[in-house]
């Protein structure tokens, strides 16, 4: 799909939406490839799976589309900042699209799995809940842990 196509099976539709980051699919042509999110809709429920994304506007674009309940957020595979920025969100930033997205729980997704970076594995779901608890946003956050899950 490309960006903004959508998919519907039964009463669900799937949306291919933006994201920031660039595809190493093929070699010399890192730009090439569409690198996407993907919004997925029921009757009573939106979910925002950003999959691998940089901080950019696309946030306040999706938002300005969506009413979004709960949305997947990477927030692993920061360090060192200037590699990463443009392609993976740290844990504030990943707050920041947290709220230009308008959505009503933030799962974050994208960490502590295995070392690709140079942050500690653990590391990226506390600055996450501490600036959420500065921001008075912490009863919005659910961290998971690997193999726990959410009923939506």
């Amino acid at each position: 799909m490309t960006e903004w196509e959508f998919f519907t099976y039964e009463r669900v539709r799937i949306t291919c939406v933006p994201a920031k980051h660039k595809s190493n699919r093929v070699p010399f042509q890192r730009h090439k490839q569409l690198c996407c999110g993907y919004l997925i809709e029921s009757e009573n429920r939106t979910i925002y799976f950003a999959g691998d994304t940089g901080y950019g506007e696309h946030f306040n674009e999706i938002s300005s589309r969506f009413k979004i309940h709960i949305t997947l957020l990477p927030i692993g595979a920061y360090k060192p900042h200037k590699w990463f920025k443009d392609i993976h969100l740290h844990p504030h930033t990943a707050l920041q699209a947290f709220l230009d997205l308008k959505a009503d729980i933030l799962v974050p997704i994208h960490w502590g799995t295995f070392k690709i970076s140079d942050e500690p594995l653990r590391e990226p779901p506390v600055l996450l809940t501490d600036e959420a608890k500065r921001l008075g946003l912490q009863n919005r956050i659910c961290v998971l842990e690997n193999g726990s899950h959410i009923e939506v």
